[in-house]
């Protein structure tokens, strides 16, 4: 599936500014390390002005996009984050007269995922989980730095399993880093405004009429159906409460409350026997597999 970002940079040949959205390759997402995820590409500029054709070259990672052109210096040729595109939904009466606690009782949805530092476990513990536009500096350190959704009024929380791909790479970035997996109540989706994504909702391309849109129990279901360039779900064999993208979130658009927190998983052991008195009372457990790849790893 294609991702979107948008450009700016001035034509060589007729001085003028260009800015368009262009279509880029997503990273390979079967690959084990960060440093051998990246797409390469190439294709043309067309100047909506002169006409005139500007090659460029670039490379999609997990970690980062990058373009270039032999045509265009590096410090004129600006692009944004790679991002997907969200369409609206129309509504389904039937869906939405079940709302969301009928998809969580079809689906058999036990369990929400968010992942953190385990230096924010204390605060989490205290404050609940809270969105950065609501954090005072130095309450939180920060999972996600570039936050490239732009919800920083909402917390990201994964269906059934972590956004495994987005915590490799937080891994990968920083090997050393500890971490605490926090299960969450699905509860607290038919308490809190929630907007549903069926892929990454790390998008600056995200409009406010979408994000009113994919707040329906509609939205919620779309999850789950299959999407177009990914295995079937019957091919994967994936489970009913598994969204079929790995990368599908929840926007949480409030403060979690820390009685949403059913459990912390820790990656082993020592890491739960360092932090068990943080937890205040918390369910503490040593789950190695909320750390590891999605069962349908393999098919992505």
């Amino acid at each position: 599936m294609s991702m979107f970002t948008d450009i700016s940079l001035t034509c060589p040949s007729c001085k003028k500014r260009i800015e368009q959205t262009i279509t880029v390759p997503e990273p390979d997402f079967t690959a084990e390390r960060m440093k051998d995820s990246g797409v390469e590409f190439w294709d043309a500029i067309i100047c909506e002005h002169c006409e005139h054709h500007i090659e460029y070259v670039g490379s999609n990672s997990y970690y980062e996009l990058y373009l270039s052109s032999d045509e265009v210096a590096e410090e004129d040729f600006y692009f944004s984050e790679a991002s997907y595109e969200f369409d609206e939904y129309d509504s389904d009466e039937s869906i939405e007269s079940d709302g969301v606690k009928g998809i969580i009782n079809n689906r058999k949805i036990e369990s929400l995922y968010h992942f953190s530092k385990i230096e924010n476990l204390e605060a989490i513990v205290n404050q609940g989980l809270v969105p950065r536009a609501q954090l005072k500096d130095g309450d939180f350190k920060f999972t996600d730095i570039n936050r490239s959704d732009g919800f920083l009024n909402a917390n990201c929380i994964s269906v059934s399993f972590p956004q495994y791909r987005m915590f490799f790479i937080k891994r990968v970035q920083k090997p050393k880093q500890n971490w605490v997996v926090l299960e969450l109540s699905p509860e607290l989706i038919l308490n809190k405004e929630s907007a549903f994504f069926e892929r990454n909702a790390a998008s600056r391309k995200v409009k406010s009429k979408v994000i009113e849109n994919r707040k329906m129990a509609t939205a919620f279901e779309k999850m789950f159906d299959n999407i177009d360039d990914l295995p079937s779900r019957e091919e994967r064999d994936l489970p009913d409460n598994y969204p079929t993208d790995p990368q599908a979130e929840i926007l949480v658009f409030d403060k979690i409350d820390r009685s949403y927190i059913v459990a912390a998983h820790f990656a082993d052991e020592e890491v739960l026997s360092k932090h068990l008195k943080q937890l205040d009372g918390i369910e503490a457990k040593v789950n190695p597999e909320l750390f590891d790849n999605r069962v349908d790893h393999d098919w992505l």
